[in-house]
């Protein structure tokens, strides 16, 4: 461990793949605390692939110290070459009592059935204490959709909590033929539909584009993988 460095226990809610790299949303296991490790202040994304970490791994690692950005508040600053030990996986039932611990109390700022905040709500947000770029909401009766539009397949999700209806974009994968087989499993046309099992947790994190702050879900959470739901 290098000098400065405080080793944390975080639990991996997202793994998720980027144009340019990979990022994780955790839970910090000391503070339940949502958290995002990053490579260097202001954010960033890590060169590993998505599937080197899987949601729920509890993960060992050295950081530095918070690095938060404005509309980031979680970061972590994170060494590059420094090693990360995967300590072991939770259970779907494990993991309930810690999202239980985490959401006591909170509301969820990045639940909009628009899929996006305007900037203006954002800063508002930010400055009543309220504001978070992570955010977990548990669901029931969630619909898992995927469009084949060439090779970068579409991906979202619908469900609805209260009376609402949500809609949200899910991360693309960097390998998107996982999805087009996935899909090829359901329907021979060129968008499908699955049902997700009940008590699904999803996790929502978001980023600034211009004057809206897009929000994606970056992890799904339930009881069995979504590519055993779907016998991939």
């Amino acid at each position: 461990m290098g000098e400065g460095e405080i080793t944390r226990d975080f639990l991996v809610i997202a793994s998720s793949a980027k144009e340019k790299g990979s990022c994780l949303a955790c839970i910090d296991l000391g503070s339940y605390e949502f958290v995002r490790p990053v490579p260097y202040p202001g954010g960033g994304k890590w060169s590993f692939s998505p599937q080197m970490f899987s949601v729920l791994d509890i993960l060992e690692i050295p950081v530095i110290g918070k690095c938060e950005s404005k509309y980031q508040p979680e970061n972590y600053c994170v060494q590059n070459n420094s090693y990360w030990r995967r300590e072991k996986r939770l259970t779907y039932e494990e993991f309930l009592k810690i999202f239980e611990k985490v959401m006591e109390g909170r509301t969820n700022p990045l639940l909009s059935r628009l899929g996006y905040l305007k900037i203006s709500e954002v800063e508002s947000l930010i400055a009543q204490g309220s504001f978070s770029s992570i955010d977990m909401v548990k669901v029931d009766h969630a619909f898992f959709f995927i469009r084949s539009e060439g090779i970068k397949p579409r991906l979202w999700i619908e469900f609805r909590k209260g009376m609402v209806d949500y809609r949200y974009k899910v991360t693309q994968p960097l390998d998107s033929r996982i999805w087009q087989e996935m899909c090829s499993k359901f329907y021979k046309e060129e968008e499908c539909k699955v049902q997700l099992p009940g008590n699904v947790v999803l996790t929502l994190t978001g980023a600034r584009y211009g004057e809206y702050f897009n929000v994606f879900v970056s992890g799904i959470v339930m009881e069995s993988k979504l590519e055993e739901f779907v016998n991939f």
